[in-house]
């Protein structure tokens, strides 16, 4: 327990004052009062809070600009007006044991570079615990930061602009929520290299829209090891990992359970992206009028690997487990490996797998098992799809009250399917296989037991064996 006799070295603090010159200094007792109650104006400090709480203010602790070596520890920054701790220009500043409280944003930094956050918590702000702005490495480590409430506009839990290098590991937060606007757990917009780890997102709320992991434009990135269960929007779209225009991102042992959105729900969606890599990743329970596990929207160079898509229930639309379709282009070199879509339900059509327009597409070695849907249930569909194999998949038990089907592939009104190898195993479905005519299309049926007549006989240029 830190007591006055900690300070006996240091430069005492008892009342709001602003440091100009470098130092230790140590706060001897608790203070409040208006405007900033401490800047600091000077480089080479070391701020001791002793376990003592700075209340009030406008900002608890200011930093004045263009300044460097700081270190700010051990204490209770509690309720400014604005922020907790703000900066500018600011070089080299470290952020430890540190509880913060209320404000609008927490800690809000601006054009610096080289920080430190760790081993501190956030709680109670009505904007954002932790906001940069064209900044350049940024760490934060052992960070917790629950209950922070939106009272107007949106709440992001971290936000980053324009910053490069960023690292977040060991991160949880919990039981946030913004009843008027928009959620992010972790935000971060026209940022480069920025690395997650060890992340739990979980039990918050908004009404609009609701995205736990909002990467947009964001270049080169790592999110390992997060789990986002137990959090919906109200009457919006819930997304558990959301890319937008986003290139070279990694994800991997990533688990999004039990999202509920009012309108649409995905566990993990990519628009615009470029190589995207998804490996040993989970959807779950995820539950809205429209849901889908995994959808990609005209991607290029998108790896699924090893991931699973299951019991997502679409409650008065459709349930994806795995999505590649069109949104600006067509998804080029999307590929699924390994990768599971069972017991997704939905109020109209069930999909285990759905590409749309995919080009130069590859689906290995993955497995469509039990996909129902009140209209129909589908354990592979492609339209619209050129250059893709579909090989050494299982299709089994997909069913739908209207139609259930194991493998459907369709091509649009007068352009035919092209270059398309399809290998795999189909049972247990009233329409084992639907293909709509087209040339240049080499179709392999191993173990099916629907009989050769039950394949459209108006196909064209087929090579069945």
């Amino acid at each position: 327990m830190f007591t006055v006799l900690a300070c006996i070295t240091d430069i005492p603090i008892t009342e709001p004052t602003t440091i100009t010159a470098p130092g230790s200094y140590c706060l001897v007792n608790d203070i409040t009062g208006a405007g900033d109650l401490i800047t600091i104006d000077a480089d080479r400090v070391f701020l001791n809070l002793n376990e003592k709480q700075i209340s009030g203010g406008t900002n608890n602790i200011a930093l004045a600009a263009g300044h460097s070596d700081i270190v700010i520890r051990n204490g209770i920054l509690d309720s400014p007006v604005d922020t907790n701790i703000t900066m500018a220009d600011a070089t080299n500043i470290t952020m430890n044991n540190i509880d913060f409280i209320g404000g609008v944003t927490s800690v809000f930094i601006e054009t610096s570079t080289s920080i430190n956050v760790n081993n501190c918590s956030f709680r109670t702000a009505s904007a954002s615990s932790f906001a940069a702005v064209d900044s350049d490495s940024i760490t934060l480590e052992k960070i917790q930061s629950h209950a922070n409430i939106a009272t107007t506009g949106n709440l992001s839990i971290f936000a980053f602009t324009r910053v490069n290098n960023t690292i977040i590991d060991n991160f949880v937060t919990t039981l946030n929520s913004n009843p008027v606007s928009t959620f992010n757990g972790i935000l971060a917009t026209a940022c480069n290299d920025i690395k997650i780890n060890n992340v739990l997102i979980s039990n918050n709320s908004s009404l609009g829209v609701a995205r736990y992991i909002n990467f947009d434009t964001v270049q080169k990135g790592l999110i390992t090891n997060v789990f986002i269960g137990n959090n919906n929007s109200i009457s919006s779209v819930c997304d558990g990992i959301f890319l937008d225009t986003s290139n070279d991102i990694s994800l991997t042992n990533c688990e999004v359970r039990q999202l509920s959105g009012g309108i649409t729900a995905s566990g993990m969606q990519y628009l615009d992206c470029t190589r995207i890599t998804t490996k040993n990743c989970t959807v779950t329970n995820i539950e809205s009028g429209n849901v889908g596990g995994f959808k990609n929207f005209s991607g290029i160079d998108i790896l699924y690997d090893s991931c699973v898509s299951v019991s997502n229930i679409g409650l008065t639309s459709t349930s994806r487990g795995f999505q590649d379709a069109v949104l600006n282009n067509r998804p080029i070199k999307t590929i699924f490996k390994d990768c599971i879509a069972t017991d997704n339900i939905a109020s109209t059509t069930a999909y285990g797998f759905e590409l749309i327009s995919t080009t130069t597409g590859c689906m290995l070695n993955c497995i469509a098992k039990r996909n129902e849907g009140g209209d129909t249930g589908r354990g592979i569909y492609l339209t619209d799809c050129f250059n893709c194999i579909v090989e050494k998949n299982i299709v089994s038990g997909n069913i739908g009250a209207t139609a259930s089907i194991g493998l459907e592939v369709i091509s649009p009104t007068g352009a035919p399917l092209t270059n398309l190898l399809f290998a795999n195993q189909s049972q247990d479905h009233v329409s084992n296989y639907i293909i709509i005519p087209g040339t240049i299309l080499r179709v392999l049926y191993t173990k099916s037991t629907a009989a050769l007549s039950a394949i459209p006989t108006v196909l064209d240029n087929i090579d069945i064996s």
